[in-house]
């Protein structure tokens, strides 16, 4: 990149993520402790010998179809609304679990076998309706589609199973080893193995003021090997700080900050709120603002400017910051120069973006010499001075055409179009009426440092998914075969099946949030 170019500008916002749980995570948390707990009483009552009163049988039965007809619903109405076919896979499989086991089951329902094959039937339908649960509470698409060749290779395998076995040995059998190998492949870890991971990163997110906005924000902090920074609130603090005080006469430096300081409590103008800062109020009166020029009025009863160098009879002077001139008395005192203040760890934040394998880029609205010497000071090489929304917009774009996968830094009130141009926006999770898109990421501070901490969650959330992935499909390819040949029964798989859920939720809240390096 080339550094210090001049354009012009223009203006123009990331939500707060909610805190409390909507009606509809209620209603879910509702569903999710209901249907477990019906579980718990069906397999209580269809594996207890104690529990087996008069008629037990058909209780458990209504609970067991009850589980089925929830779990299985869920998911048949969430396969329909999912237009990529690998999803639509995810939860198909977990319908022919369902349906398959039920109707195992109730082949058997006379036999001394219900009571196990009841117990089976509760815990598979417990099994999707809690991958149902997680995977659908944060509104964003439940990653993880599978294989395109899962659903079919699983389906033949089944039905190759169910052909073979009663060929050689009898019905029982053959079913035994089909409903099995239909069980492994239920998918409850697959369908959880990306939202578990979102989750759990979310809620480490939250902790440290972060809000990932889903899978395609998440994919995008991997990507990414550009970011463009706004310089306001990321690298500076967003308020003006005194650089230099400068009396024409050394004696006259504690007048020089009493009398400015104490005129300025009366200015509404970011640089007047850093001059204020020298000093306390006084007595003021006859204060006046004077466009383009500076402020006046009398402190103590004496009259008092502040403003351009020139309007109080001293020279322009040409440097980093805004110098203002300051005349008491009709008399000029000399100047007060006030820069941006600069965040304590923004070098250390720049340093640890660079770690992450990004090329940092600063933007600012001001003027050149102000950039560059602000760019020298965190470290940033490549820099453009004067830049509105629009210029920004066209920054990004540009790079994008270069091959460059672009983030923006940066509040809403000044870079709208630029955010939606960049494949990841990271603004601040307060702006007002700003939202965080699938493709963004909210901050409680645009801090710099804070920022490298969220793509550092972002990346390690979207591997932890990775994982997560790869276990739940490793926990179906490899004993489904194993069950087809009937070395594995319908009741080990849903063993199988239990303890990959259980490994995903563990491997998940392994994740911990980062902390500054």
């Amino acid at each position: 990149m080339t550094s210090g170019t001049t354009v012009s500008g223009n203006r123009s916002e990331s939500r707060e993520p909610p805190t409390r749980p909507t009606r509809r995570d209620r209603n879910s948390y509702a569903w999710l402790a209901t249907g477990i707990a019906t579980a718990a009483l069906t397999v209580a009552v269809a594996v207890t010998p104690l529990l087996h009163f008069t008629g037990w049988r058909w209780l458990a039965l209504a609970l067991a179809t009850a589980l089925a007809a929830s779990g299985g619903s869920a998911m048949h109405k969430s396969a329909r609304a999912k237009p990529d076919r690998g999803f639509r896979h995810v939860d198909m499989l977990s319908v022919i679990a369902i349906v398959a086991t039920y109707v195992w089951m109730l082949a058997t329902i006379g036999s001394d076998e219900a009571g196990h094959r009841i117990a089976l039937t509760a815990v598979v339908a417990t099994l999707v309706i809690t991958s149902r649960h997680v995977s659908g509470r944060d509104h964003t698409p439940d990653g993880g589609a599978a294989p395109r060749w899962l659903l079919p290779g699983v389906l033949c395998l089944a039905l190759a199973s169910l052909a073979a076995w009663w060929i050689l040995e009898d019905l029982s059998a053959a079913c035994s080893a089909a409903v099995a190998v239909l069980i492994i492949a239920c998918s409850a870890g697959l369908a959880l193995a990306t939202p578990a991971a979102l989750l759990v990163g979310r809620k480490r997110g939250t902790g440290i003021g972060l809000h990932v906005g889903g899978m395609a924000a998440l994919d995008a902090a991997r990507r990414i090997d550009t970011i463009v920074i706004d310089k306001d609130r990321t690298i500076t603090t967003g308020e003006l700080g005194v650089k230099s005080i400068d009396p024409i006469d050394p004696d006259h430096e504690r007048n020089l900050r009493w009398f400015a300081g104490a005129l300025e409590h009366g200015s509404s103008h970011p640089v007047g709120r850093a001059i204020a800062k020298l000093a306390g109020r006084g007595h003021l009166t006859n204060v006046e603002q004077q466009p383009g020029l500076g402020i006046s009025g009398s402190v103590d009863r004496h009259p008092v400017r502040v403003g351009r160098p020139t309007w109080v009879g001293l020279e322009s002077v040409t440097g980093v910051g805004t110098t203002v001139g300051v005349e008491v008395d009709g008399r000029a005192l000399g100047h007060i120069t006030v820069t941006d203040t600069v965040r304590p760890h923004a070098r250390d934040g720049i340093a640890e973006l660079r770690q992450l394998g990004l090329q940092p880029i600063l933007v600012s609205d001001g003027n050149l010499l102000d950039t560059e010497h602000l760019a020298t000071l965190v470290g940033i090489d490549a820099y453009f001075a004067e830049l509105g929304d629009e210029q920004r917009s066209d920054l990004i774009l540009e790079l994008q055409k270069g091959g460059h996968t672009v983030a923006l830094v940066g509040d809403r009130s000044t870079n709208a179009g630029a955010l939606e141009s960049a494949d990841l926006a990271i603004a601040p999770s307060t702006d007002p009426g700003g939202s965080v898109a699938d493709t963004g990421i909210g901050v409680a501070k645009l801090d710099v440092s804070v920022v490298a901490r969220a793509i550092r969650l972002s990346r390690e959330t979207l591997a932890k998914a990775q994982t997560n992935r790869r276990l739940a499909l490793a926990a179906i390819v490899v004993p489904a075969p194993f069950a087809a040949v009937g070395l594995i029964n319908p009741l080990f798989a849903t063993l199988i099946a239990v303890v990959t859920t259980a490994l995903i939720g563990v491997n998940s809240l392994r994740l911990r949030p980062p902390g500054p390096r």
